[in-house]
């Protein structure tokens, strides 16, 4: 969808998805670990592994909100003013209306379900507790795979997103470990 030429106004945008991503691993990694964790860590390490894990979960809710606000140029709506502009046929308008509207109904139910839960609306009696956490599954894979799927349509074309951890170890695909996408590499 953006030609070359505008892809470069837009790698904010594109530095966002990957800021999402590289929290979501984060996330995903750090829970799945934090049960096998009990029994070799010490009680301050899993203290801090639960506070981490709630701070990236918030942290996963700002990328998400950040690529759905109405005007923000990292958003898909400042991505969609210009690709209107670029002069989109309806069909292509349709279906980027469509992507764009799954992608807001998905996040408003799951920013306000984590806003009410976590953050605001708060008591004394009515904190969670500290290891009431989503899982990355039923919490976040969902709405991941509908921004990747917004983004890639925006984009024009598949984006791998990858960390490279280092020399000596293999090239994390955080569109195959977050169930994004199969990413073909050459």
């Amino acid at each position: 969808m953006l030609k070359s030429e505008m892809k470069k106004d837009f790698y904010p945008l594109k530095d966002e998805m990957f800021q999402m991503c590289l929290s979501l691993y984060a996330y995903k990694t750090k829970f799945k670990a934090f049960p096998y964790r009990f029994r070799k860590a010490t009680r301050y390490f899993l203290l801090e592994e639960a506070i981490a894990l709630r701070a990236l979960s918030n942290e996963i809710i700002l990328h998400l909100c950040k690529l759905d606000e109405d005007k923000s140029k990292v958003s898909f709506h400042a991505a969609k003013k210009v690709l209107v502009k670029s002069k989109l046929s309806a069909s292509e308008q349709n279906e980027l209306n469509l992507k764009l509207k799954a992608f807001r109904r998905s996040i408003n139910a799951l920013k306000t379900l984590h806003r009410n839960r976590y953050i605001a609306h708060l008591t004394e009696d009515g904190y969670p507790d500290l290891l009431d956490l989503p899982s990355f599954e039923n919490g976040y894979q969902e709405v991941a795979k509908l921004a990747y799927e917004t983004f890639r349509f925006i984009w024009g074309d598949d984006v791998i997103f990858s960390f490279k951890v280092g020399s000596q170890e293999a090239i994390v695909l955080f569109n195959k470990e977050l169930g994004l996408s199969e990413p073909q590499i050459a």
